[in-house]
């Protein structure tokens, strides 16, 4: 009877690497744990070291998300760390984690609609937008009633 395979993500050998290389963990642990033979084991860890190790967090060929990113980072700095001051690691977390929840609960986007994060993942920016249009009133667009009404307001 033939044992079935078992197929790794690349988030899981990579994992598994870790725990070998950073925890230490013996080689023959793992592979009786995982049921694994130390060939394959050993052919992961070579291809870890010759073709490197990222973690992409944006779109290859995509350099917009990058954009993004960057804008972000400087978004940070400038109203967090830079305004902030923090003195120690701890108090750097804490501002930042601060500045994370402030720009996902209260601060309106204008990318999105003039909405905050967290309705736009609840998929309630169109009940805002409708809620906010119903009350709506256009302003007296007429430019010659407008300014009879300053002339009689500064005349009166």
């Amino acid at each position: 009877m033939r044992k079935e395979r078992k197929h790794f993500t690349p988030e899981e050998k990579v994992a598994i690497l870790g725990r070998h290389l950073l925890d230490k963990a013996p080689v023959s642990e793992l592979c009786e744990e995982l049921g694994l033979r130390p060939t394959v084991f050993y052919r992961w860890q070579k291809e870890l070291f010759e073709n490197g190790a990222a973690h992409v967090r944006t779109s290859l060929s995509y350099p917009q998300s990058n954009g993004k990113l960057e804008r972000w980072h400087k978004s940070l700095k400038n109203e967090c760390i830079r305004l902030g001051t923090p003195l120690s690691l701890a108090d750097a977390k804490r501002l930042i984690q601060q500045y994370v929840d402030r720009n996902n609960n209260v601060r309106l986007h204008s990318a999105i609609g003039y909405v905050i994060p967290k309705d736009m993942l609840a998929r309630r920016q169109v009940e805002i937008h409708m809620s906010a249009t119903a009350s709506w009133k256009p302003p007296d667009s007429n430019v010659r009633v407008v300014a009879r009404k300053l002339c009689e307001e500064r005349s009166g």
